[in-house]
């Protein structure tokens, strides 16, 4: 099962990839855009399209969830940023899912 280091080490693995602080949470980007945040224990946030949201959540209950909780969480949640539970994932599906997330807001000259 995956851990706090094997988010980093994958997420920085990806082209173009940052470690930020980003409302002071451990946070990481490509170009300008943030696509994955670490603020909660065990979790990881990630920012994916609505339509991925939905196919994670249903094949993945209990480990993939949309952000909830107040008005400005649930508006994240339905614009795809995303709970994971990366300490129940392997390390193939947590890279799976980190790539996805990237592929959101990587610069096209990434080769995207």
């Amino acid at each position: 099962m995956a851990n706090l280091e094997d988010v980093r080490r994958l997420a920085l693995a990806l082209p173009g990839s940052e470690e930020v602080e980003h409302f002071h949470a451990p946070s990481f980007k490509s170009g300008k855009k943030i696509y994955a945040v670490l603020r909660e224990p065990g979790k990881v946030t990630l920012g994916l399209g609505p339509e991925d949201q939905a196919n994670l959540v249903a094949a993945r209950p209990g480990v993939v969830e949309p952000v909830r909780g107040g008005t400005r969480n649930d508006k994240a949640g339905r614009a795809g940023w995303t709970h994971v539970a990366f300490e129940t994932c392997d390390e193939e599906e947590l890279a799976m899912l980190l790539k996805l997330a990237w592929s959101q807001v990587a610069p096209r000259r990434l080769g995207l």
